[in-house]
């Protein structure tokens, strides 16, 4: 046998499992680095979780507002409740008062 087709019948012999080893190695790249892929959905899971969070967030300011908003359309309205809306909205005090203004985020 001649050396030029002994390395033709081993080109032959390896061609399918070069060819398989090549197709297992294209799909698991894309199976974990892939837009779909376990890289992919670990950030899709990160994003939500910071989603629900801010959403817990909203959900109790929304709280807090309809509560304040039921106390005001209560007969009668409460009245301290009321002077301190009428005061934030409008800017006002008297002038024997110290005003100090607290950041929205910390009250």
């Amino acid at each position: 046998m001649s050396t030029r087709s002994e390395a033709q019948r081993l080109l032959r012999l390896a061609a399918g499992p070069v060819a398989a080893a090549c197709i297992a190695v294209y799909f698991g790249y894309h199976a974990l680095v892939g837009e779909r892929g376990a890289l992919s959905l670990m950030e899709v899971e990160r994003h939500i979780t910071e989603v629900q969070a801010q959403h817990d967030v909203l959900r109790e300011h929304r709280l807090r507002l309809e509560l304040r908003a039921a106390q005001l359309k209560q007969e009668p309205a409460d009245a301290d409740l009321l002077d301190e809306y009428v005061r934030a909205v409008l800017h006002v005090g008297r002038p024997d008062e110290i005003v100090i203004l607290l950041d929205a985020d910390s009250g």
